[in-house]
């Protein structure tokens, strides 16, 4: 058998961006979770060397080999984005100590955690790239980034359905009534269920505006399209359906072979289809936001301002946001990363986060920096914890600024 493939720099290219999107996306805490390998999992932000298994394994083997053939220093070239990410996270374990210090709660790495990995992967990707030296890899990270999340949303549907394992509902449900549910606008609560949902807009965000500019067929970007959107329905998850929408209307703003007239005539639709679906079904679970989960985030979310307005500069620290449980029916974490933030490190760390997400879209078009920030703060808004892919985003949006000018 010939084996002389291993050897060539494109396979190990291909293969080193596989494992490490997949550990950018987090492919393995995913199916550690849901084939219940919980020796392996490292779940909200708590002891994530497991997830990068795959990726430990595989780069720093390459990486070695990559650096050795490569006549480059791989610390050449730090841009001022770089540097502000490795000072804000600097910045923020400082706070923390003083936070910890201060109050005597221990020092937590709960929020910081995320927020390491979110630049780690960042900053590794474009040193790996300025050593590869080749835009191929650009290409790679939105096709490789569009199957795995796909990968992704077919196990949790068919999860659904019965045929993968580890479905069960909080209350003890299983895929007869997961089933049921989707033909009466209900829900059943799963582990990874929000996650899902935000995942789907992630792809559908591939779908609508980087497609293009890899090697997605019609079909398959089809079936991708449809498992996403579907995925959203049958999850019933808020926040996702608000994202979704905005992306939808970025696509039909930005455009270019759908006139002015056209745009207003499907957008003004695609509010009065809403509005109409809103009044029609407005005791299902997407619509209704006076159901006991809708009044508990709009009571946490009330909480959360005031105490952020509480210490609104610098916040409290981590020890002190993870015991802040506010709710209507039960105490519970802000769900909302954004808030989080804020609550343990004040708006000026929030303020830092944005503007350093910002300019590592210094070079994108408005509108793949509004796709990126449509997705940042939409998921941010509604869900708990910061996903590392988040990172991805000003990748994409540069690479196809990038196309579309060697186009014109």
């Amino acid at each position: 058998m010939n084996l002389s493939f291993l050897h060539t720099k494109a396979f190990q290219h291909n293969l080193l961006a596989w494992f490490f999107i997949a550990a950018w996306i987090n492919l393995p805490g995913l199916l550690y979770e849901r084939f219940g390998l919980d020796s392996f999992l490292a779940f909200h932000g708590k002891n994530l060397l497991p997830f990068f298994i795959p990726l430990l394994i595989v780069s720093i083997i390459l990486i070695f080999q990559l650096n050795h053939d490569s006549k480059q220093n791989l610390f050449q070239k730090f841009n001022v984005t770089e540097l502000g990410a490795f000072l804000f996270i600097f910045y923020i374990i400082l706070l923390e100590a003083y936070h910890s210090a201060n109050s005597g709660i221990p020092f937590s790495w709960r929020v910081i955690n995320p927020l390491i990995f979110f630049y780690f992967f960042y900053l590794f990707y474009l040193r790996y790239s300025f050593l590869a030296a080749t835009s191929d890899l650009n290409e790679i990270i939105i096709r490789y980034s569009a199957y795995i999340l796909f990968l992704i949303l077919v196990v949790h549907l068919l999860g659904y359905a019965g045929i993968f394992p580890h479905y069960r509902g909080t209350g003890g449900e299983g895929t007869a009534e997961g089933v049921l549910a989707i033909t009466t606008g209900g829900r059943i609560d799963v582990i990874q269920l929000n996650l899902s949902s935000y995942y789907a807009s992630f792809l559908i965000a591939i779908c609508l505006f980087y497609s293009k500019y890899t090697k997605l067929g019609i079909i398959l970007k089809s079936l991708m399209l449809v498992s996403a959107l579907f995925a959203i329905y049958w999850n019933q998850t808020r926040g996702a359906f608000i994202v979704v929408l905005a992306l939808f209307i970025l696509w039909i703003t930005f455009n270019p072979r759908i006139n002015f007239f056209f745009k207003a005539v499907m957008l003004v639709s695609i509010i009065s289809i809403i509005g109409a679906l809103a009044i029609t079904f407005s005791g299902s679970r997407i619509f209704n936001l006076v159901d006991s989960s809708g009044l508990e985030r709009i009571f946490m979310y009330i909480d959360g301002y005031y105490q952020i307005m509480l210490h609104p500069f610098f916040g409290l620290g981590e020890g002190f946001e993870n015991t802040f449980r506010p709710g209507l029916f039960a105490p519970l974490l802000v769900h909302s990363f954004i808030m989080r933030y804020a609550i343990a490190y004040g708006i000026v760390s929030v303020t830092i986060f944005l503007l350093i997400f910002f300019f590592m879209h210094s070079r994108a078009k408005m509108k793949y920096r509004l796709v990126s920030f449509a997705l940042l703060i939409g998921i941010g808004t509604f869900e708990t914890y910061l996903f590392w892919w988040f990172s991805i985003l000003p990748i994409l949006a540069i690479h196809a600024t990038k196309i579309d000018a060697q186009k014109n």
